[in-house]
């Protein structure tokens, strides 16, 4: 997604109050840390973590992207392919039915994906802000223990063309959406942090 396409955009107040919130972190000598948060974390979720961390690694902006889902699933073949046909070098370290991944996009930088709670020992406990990227998420979640901010940034999810020709089509439309407002999201950062 082009900066311009999220000037006009309805999305822009609340990537921008992300940003800010990101931002105000880093002003204060902190890391960000956020938790994309989805119902399965299976598809959005992960596609979210890891282009926050490309973003964050692109506009050198140290920060830390976890997952989860108020259900545990599998992180599904099709996101990775996705991230695959992007660029990521995916390795698999645990078999199914939940395998774990190393999801790497440099030599440096790369996130862990499987499918988790959100509120998942691998999580933070406190001091994050949750990143609610659906609907049903959201609502089920009217709470979040340790979260000190709250935003609510709704993608489609690729799911509705599983076993369509328009699979891959769908699910690099997602990816390509969310790494455009992710990495617009961390150019703000870098300018609201010298602000």
């Amino acid at each position: 997604m082009q900066a311009l396409q999220i000037q006009t955009s309805p999305r822009k107040p609340v990537l921008n109050a992300l940003a800010m919130y990101m931002a105000a972190k880093i002003k204060a000598g902190l890391e960000p840390k956020l938790v994309v948060i989805c119902t399965h974390n299976s598809r959005r979720s992960h596609l979210s973590q890891f282009w926050l961390a490309v973003a964050g690694a692109q506009f050198s902006v140290n920060l830390t992207a976890y997952s989860g889902g108020t259900e545990v699933t599998a992180c599904h073949p099709n996101t990775l392919a996705a991230l695959q046909r992007a660029g990521a070098n995916i390795t698999q370290h645990t078999p199914a039915p939940n395998p774990r991944h190393t999801v790497a996009f440099s030599a440096e930088g790369a996130i862990e994906v499987w499918s988790k709670v959100y509120a998942d020992a691998a999580n933070p406990t406190g001091g994050f802000a949750a990143l609610f990227i659906c609907a049903e998420a959201d609502a089920a979640c009217p709470f979040v223990a340790g979260a000190e901010a709250r935003f609510s940034l709704q993608y489609l999810d690729p799911k509705y063309a599983d076993g369509t020709p328009n699979e891959p089509a769908a699910y690099d439309l997602a990816s390509q959406t969310i790494a455009g407002e992710m990495a617009w999201v961390l150019a703000m950062v870098n300018k609201y942090k010298m602000a």
